[in-house]
């Protein structure tokens, strides 16, 4: 049962750091493009640039990642697998479209960035098959939940 406790542990971990950080883009995108619209200022750091240039499309990207949190949120506590396939399809293809856009035109990340996003990837990704592995296990009648994870193993 520990195994079990673990592995939605760190759901819930991706849950909530996903909800937080796709909130705060979404507020704080909102808000300085509120604050400097249609200002080409030089003051204005590269980064926020960015989040001012925001498209009504990022908006309904970042709308959807934030439906498909909530379903995975809902898959982890009922413990439904397809519940996370929404939010494994939206972590995919916004990896997909983070290294395009990245590695296209003449901003380049440093190699540490691309090495720590990668880990940080590969964690998600890593968490959600192994929940999705473990919401697939059916427990017999008669049988301990951790003993039938383990014949699953095996096989």
């Amino acid at each position: 049962m520990s195994l079990c406790a673990n592995i939605k542990f760190h759901g819930y971990v991706i849950v909530v750091f996903s909800a937080l950080l796709t909130t705060t883009i979404l507020v704080s995108s909102a808000i300085l493009k509120l604050v400097y619209h249609g200002t080409q200022d030089d003051s204005i750091p590269r980064d926020l640039q960015d989040l001012i240039d925001y498209g009504w499309f990022d908006f309904a990207g970042d709308t959807l990642h934030l439906v498909s949190i909530g379903v995975l949120f809902y898959g982890i506590r009922k413990e439904n697998r397809f519940c996370l396939i929404p939010y494994l399809l939206s972590i995919v293809f916004d990896w997909v479209a983070y290294v395009v856009a990245n590695t296209r035109g003449p901003r380049t990340l440093p190699y540490q960035v691309w090495v720590i996003q990668t880990v940080l990837f590969l964690y998600v990704f890593v968490t959600l098959i192994g929940l999705y592995k473990l919401f697939q296990i059916k427990a017999k009648e008669g049988a301990t939940r951790s003993e039938e994870f383990r014949k699953s193993i095996c096989l």
